[in-house]
């Protein structure tokens, strides 16, 4: 097992952590899916208004890879199919009848046994289930290519995200299911094991009994949790090489199908947020409602709405479905109030990572944060803020002043191919020129593709 210790990075501190408490909130009215919302694909319907559906049934596929299925996770109707522009399906409905009927049943299989299971078999009954989809690719993050291998896979098993799930809870009764999981990757890659990125906290005893697996211990702030982090300081990816990787839920998940024979419809999430009353985790059906999640447990009326956690979330109304691979629903006070004298005065209640305000001195503190820009846009000053908390040996600055000038040869001699805009969140939340660095990367890695 590899040691792994992340000095570079940041762990912000907010009010309204999550407990540690699991409820279940899966008897719920509606679903919604936002296909045109998933990168990399081009949906085309496989479904219509009224149609009555099952747990499994097709709604939508790729029409670049048709074999790449996209399926309901609740029984009942299709209510409503909204279209945006140039018809893109901006968003499926389906009413809930709280049956969980399934479409069709699978043989079941144990960890053991999959390694028997034809290749091409495997793929595709991944494929027909929906979840190759959760199976993504980088560089680009879009869901990977099953004729294009990858030369290895990662898994994250811990998230340093600002109040991100706790995967120590989903371990219990989870071994068999982690390890048909990773047997499943396994032989759908052609390789002989995977990469498990563990905190320093993890159960230890729970992971070295799992096999397939190379171990590797991180310990360090926040980006330490994201699997790009962990592929740069692993094995990186060069020019022409691909990396798949997949979420450590959608993992067991699919575990949890091969060994039962049935579509795993649910997932754990956090919602947090200090305008919530009772924050915690939730066990949802896939694309559960935000209001619905929330179910008025909210103190204030003035709030934001993310779908995701608070610096790569979506912002979204809290009537939209929970992002396809999100797993975190943020609250946030919405405040657009400008404070007399600013960053004038000596600011014990107020948040900073440089030494602007006195409140440096309490780092420990739990922080009140609302949406408030707090400064203007103005050009980068080069304060060396952003390599504080990105730990890859690239130059943020001169990677994205190469994008901005569209350089395509230097944009990939900085590393453009081992970036993903998640990875530069810190760098845009501590920016004194509140510079979009994630959006400015997602932009770039969009032109390298379209150039590929």
């Amino acid at each position: 097992m590899n040691n792994i210790l992340i000095k570079k990075g940041l762990d912000i501190q907010l009010k309204g952590a999550p407990s540690n408490k699991i409820k279940e909130n899966t008897e719920i009215e509606k679903i919604k899916l936002h296909p045109s919302a998933i990168y990399g694909i081009k949906p085309k319907l496989a479904c219509s208004v009224n149609d009555e559906v099952k747990i499994g049934t097709e709604l939508f596929f790729d029409k670049v890879d048709p074999t790449v299925k996209f399926i309901s996770n609740c029984s009942g109707k299709i209510k409503n199919i909204k279209l945006g522009d140039r018809r893109a399906i901006d968003e499926i409905e389906i009413e809930n009848n709280n049956k969980n009927d399934h479409q069709k049943s699978y043989d079941n299989f144990t960890a053991s046994e999959i390694t028997n299971i034809d290749q091409i078999e495997l793929i595709n009954m991944l494929k027909e289930t929906g979840y190759w989809s959760y199976i993504r690719q980088r560089p680009f993050s879009k869901i990977a290519n099953s004729v294009n291998l990858p030369k290895s896979i990662f898994v994250s098993c811990f998230n340093t995200a600002p109040h991100a799930v706790n995967f120590d809870l989903l371990l219990d009764n989870n071994k068999e299911s982690f390890q048909a999981g990773i047997n499943a990757l396994c032989k759908v890659s052609s390789l002989n094991y995977i990469h498990l990125s563990i905190s320093k906290k993890s159960n230890l005893e729970f992971y070295k009994s799992l096999y397939n697996v190379d171990l590797h211990c991180f310990d360090g702030p926040h980006p330490t949790g994201n699997v790009g982090i962990q592929i740069h300081h692993i094995d990186p990816i060069n020019v022409g090489e691909l990396v798949w990787y997949i979420d450590l839920q959608d993992l067991i998940s699919i575990g949890n199908f091969l060994n039962q024979g049935k579509i795993d419809n649910t997932k754990v999430i956090t919602l947090s947020g200090e305008p919530l009353s009772s924050p915690s985790h939730v066990k949802i059906i896939k694309g559960s409602v935000i209001n619905k999640i929330i179910n008025e447990d909210l103190n204030t009326d003035n709030n934001r709405f993310l779908s995701g956690n608070v610096l790569t979330g979506k912002i979204s109304s809290n009537k939209d479905g929970l992002g396809y691979y999100h797993s975190q629903v943020a609250v946030l006070p919405e405040s657009n109030k400008r404070e007399f004298l600013g960053w004038l005065m000596p600011g014990l209640n107020k948040y900073t990572f440089s030494n602007t305000y006195l409140s440096k001195l309490f780092s420990k503190k739990e922080w009140s944060l609302n949406t408030f820009v707090n400064g203007s846009y103005r050009s980068i000053i080069p304060f060396g803020y952003w390599e504080d908390v990105l730990p890859m040996d690239i130059l943020p600055q001169y990677l994205i002043k190469s994008i901005l000038a569209e350089d395509i040869e230097e944009m990939e001699g900085l590393g453009i191919y081992e970036c993903d805009e998640e990875d530069f969140a810190l760098c845009s939340f501590v920016c004194q020129s509140k510079i979009p660095v994630q959006h400015i990367i997602k932009d770039g890695l969009r032109l390298m593709e379209s150039e590929g």
